[in-house]
Formats: C-alpha cells, structure tokens, sequence
C-alpha cells in the first residue's frame, strides 16, 4: 500500500520559495503581472488601504524628459553620464541610472493598521490575500533591484563609464550582499542567493548604448585576469606591426609588463593557465603562425 506525506510544507519555507521565484521572472513578465496587479478588482477594493508611489531616490525615462517605452523594455534602464548630460557646469561627473519602465519602481505603501484589521475579520476574502501577497512581492524585488543598482553604480563606476572591459574590478554578489546590509534604510534582506536570482534576469544599458548583463558586473578575480592578459597580447600585435617589438611575447614577458604597467601580480603558470582557457597559443606557436599579424 502506497503511503504518502500530508505534512505540510512550513509557511517560512513556502514563502522564501515563492520569493525565490519571483525574483527570477524575466522583466516583461514581471511588468505584465504589475499591469494585471493594478487592474484588478481586488487592488481597487484594497485602494483605501493602498497607496501606489514611486521607490524614493528612483527615476524613470519619461520623469526625466526622456521618450516614454510604448512597451515594456527586457532592460532594466540606462546609465547616464551626468559630466557628459551637463558639460560646463561644473557636474560632479556622477553616474545617474534612469528605469525603462514605471512597473520597475513602483512601490505600495499600506496602511498596515487598516490592514490587519481588515484581514482579521472572518469573512476577509482570499482573493484579497493574494492581491496583498503580490503587492508586497512587488516591493520586495523592486526595493532590493534599486539598492543592488545603487550598490553597482559605486563599485563598478568605473567600467559603466567607459565600458572597457580592463576597467572592471572583481566583485562577488556576497560582497554587496554585505554592504547593502549595513545600510539601515533597506528594509529586504539582501542576501547572496536573492541577489543571485535577480542578476541572471537583470541587464542595463551603458551610456554608450550597449547592453550587459547584471550579472557580468560581478566577476572574479580569474576573470578579470583574462581581460589583462588577452588585452595585452592583442596589443602585442600592434608591436609587432610597428615594429616595437621582434617576436611575440613569452608568458614571463606578459606577466612584467602586467605587473609594470598595471600593477597586476600574475604567476607565470596562471597567464599560461588563462591562455589555454581563451585558446591563445603559446609565443612559439604564434611566431610561426602566417596569418597571426593579420588576424
């Protein structure tokens, strides 16, 4: 005879569960269930305990002048050069991030008093339940998104200004994770797992116009070390052309001038390591090659 688990799942567990979930919808999902949200019959009856904003501190494109989206974008929103928006005036040179879309930033405030007297009553519908539910995981995933953007916005400065992939520096999704939790005003937790699923759906657009994935701004160390040494060794080409240099470059030669110019302490063993992972030959291999100069 076939035995099976009643048990029920803790309510914690199912709830860390479904925000797991929610984190990971892609954008337009998420914007197509905010519109269905808001155009419900049960967000109108909890409209005198629910106030609609915007996340402070958050702008959108059509807030800021800018040509409001027709539909939603599968980008999160652009980073703005505030010295290159404002030459001549003196600008801090800040970044500024503007959202695509105002389902990105919504946020509910509720009446929390009026709320769980509401739903302290016998005959509360279930349907309202749920409607509280979504608006609540609603505010979860677009307070933790805009922390995590500001949050990026500082350790990354750097490569989202110029998008130069050499100006990338490691960071791990624990490290902001630790950060955002010394901030007071951040009322989600903003552990490595949540962070974590909202990266793999999230990308932005640099002033530049192009588009990278969030979860490209966390690398590590290993990779930014593969951006060094294949950037020297493409250089090495423009040497050889110029006629600086006479032969290719050895891995001890990559990992002086690494060291001399960047200040990037590399092992011999690691630059070869990273030249086989991005299928470089060796300097032997790349003297004998006829067509290496041209390609």
């Amino acid at each position: 005879m076939q035995h099976y688990n009643n048990k029920k799942i803790d309510a914690g567990l199912l709830g860390k569960i479904v925000l797991a979930r929610f984190l990971a919808l892609p954008l337009r999902t998420f914007d197509r269930l905010v519109i269905q949200v808001e155009s419900s019959t049960g967000f109108d009856a909890l409209r005198p305990w629910v106030t609609v904003s915007q996340l402070e501190g958050a702008q959108v494109e059509h807030d800021a002048g800018e040509a409001p989206q027709i539909q939603a974008s599968p980008v999160l929103g652009k980073i703005h050069d505030m010295k290159n928006l404002y030459p001549g005036t003196g600008a801090s040179g800040g970044l500024m991030f503007l959202y695509h879309c105002d389902s990105y930033v919504r946020e509910y405030r509720f009446d929390e008093e009026g709320v769980s007297l509401m739903m302290s009553r016998p005959d509360f519908p279930a349907e309202l339940a749920g409607v509280l539910r979504r608006l609540r995981l609603i505010n979860t995933r677009n307070r933790l998104t805009h922390a995590l953007m500001q949050a990026v916005l500082v350790s990354q400065a750097a490569f989202l200004r110029s998008g130069q992939a050499l100006a990338l520096l490691p960071l791990t999704q624990a490290e902001i994770s630790a950060r955002l939790r010394l901030e007071s005003n951040l009322s989600v937790v903003a552990d490595p797992g949540r962070i974590s699923r909202l990266v793999r759906v999230l990308s932005i657009a640099l002033p530049n116009g192009e588009t990278v994935p969030m979860g490209g701004l966390f690398p590590k160390p290993r990779q930014v070390h593969c951006h060094f040494v294949d950037h020297v060794i493409k250089t090495e080409k423009i040497w050889m052309l110029q006629e600086e240099l006479r032969e290719p470059l050895t891995d001890g030669a990559i990992v002086a001038i690494l060291e001399c110019e960047y200040g990037l302490r590399l092992l011999r063993r690691t630059v070869a390591n990273i030249r086989h992972d991005l299928a470089i030959p060796d300097f032997r291999s790349r003297s004998q090659r006829m067509n290496y100069l041209a390609a």
